[in-house]
């Protein structure tokens, strides 16, 4: 909080403009389990999207598979329950995101190497 000096917690990992990542998959499974569809897939896709998600050979991961422990969170909190009204786990990939950050990212290192 403003005003209280310290050091962060080592498993909330950054918190970055107020998200951080280990809470939203905690928040995305209490909002599966309250049946908060609107809270559910606002998260469920946010992850998606930022974690990167690619399934190949029928196996899902999440930034490449770099990080077990974060595939390993994410699996967890997409196997609760679903209550009656919340859409199926099976979505589209967010191609239009993703092409947006390459060309972000593609942007910028071109940038960085006219410096």
């Amino acid at each position: 909080p403003r005003g209280v000096a310290g050091t962060g917690d080592i498993d909330s990992g950054p918190v970055l403009l107020g998200i951080g990542g280990a809470a939203s998959v905690v928040g995305q499974r209490a909002a599966l389990q309250q049946a908060d569809t609107t809270l559910y897939l606002g998260l469920r896709n946010s992850l998606e999207a930022f974690g990167l998600a690619c399934t190949f050979a029928g196996k899902k991961r999440y930034l490449g598979g770099q990080l077990p422990m974060a595939d390993a969170f994410l699996a967890w909190s997409n196997v609760a329950e679903q209550p009656p009204g919340v859409p199926g786990r099976h979505h589209p990939v967010p191609w239009g995101i993703h092409l947006v950050s390459l060309g972000v990212l593609l942007l910028l290192v071109w940038t960085a190497r006219k410096l």
